[in-house]
């Protein structure tokens, strides 16, 4: 297995949630009275599993490695990317901020949540299609056999350091739970 091919899967998990989220954030710009506790759910996902963990491997790990075979950071794709994930963390610090507001009971900031929801989503599905036609590409052909099976080893150990154990399993979890609700 390739780092690369671990980090589309987590895009199409990820895709999956930007898919129930926006269900969600659709439901209170309508002020059709989403669900708190799916909200909750999803938010935490994307704090922790994209935000968290898919983002750190990337920032930690991969990019670093890319770095090393020549890939420029500065002006670079790399600098681009990291640029998304720095936005997706502005919006989600926005978002949590204004559903904690919601969630204690001032729905007028309902549409608050939907703004930097929908700037999250949009960055993070163009971010996505950026790496899997550019990066990726270039780090297949790039990176040596023995440095791919180490991101792959690390990356593992990564999730289980910086996430904690048996916390990407109940991400998961929540991901089923909200897709079976949501996307049936």
């Amino acid at each position: 297995m390739k780092p690369t091919e671990i980090l589309r899967k987590e895009h199409e998990d990820i895709k999956i949630m930007l898919n129930i989220f926006e269900r969600l954030v659709f439901k209170l710009e309508a002020s059709e009275g989403a669900s708190l506790e799916h909200v909750e759910l999803a938010l935490n996902y994307l704090e922790l599993y994209v935000g968290k963990c898919h983002f750190g491997k990337e920032e930690e790990l991969f990019f670093p490695a890319l770095e090393k075979i020549g890939i420029p950071k500065d002006g670079g794709p790399l600098g681009a990317m990291i640029q998304d994930h720095d936005s997706c963390r502005s919006n989600m610090k926005e978002m949590r901020m204004w559903f904690e507001k919601y969630k204690a009971g001032d729905h007028t900031v309902a549409n608050n949540i939907v703004k930097p929801g929908h700037k999250y989503v949009i960055t993070l599905k163009t971010h996505f299609d950026t790496e899997a036609n550019i990066l990726f590409p270039m780090a297949d052909k790039g990176l040596p056999a023995g440095k791919q099976d180490e991101l792959v080893i690390k990356f593992g150990q990564y999730e289980i350091t910086k996430i904690g154990a048996g916390t990407h399993e109940t991400l998961h979890q929540s991901l089923a739970q909200l897709k079976s609700i949501y996307l049936v």
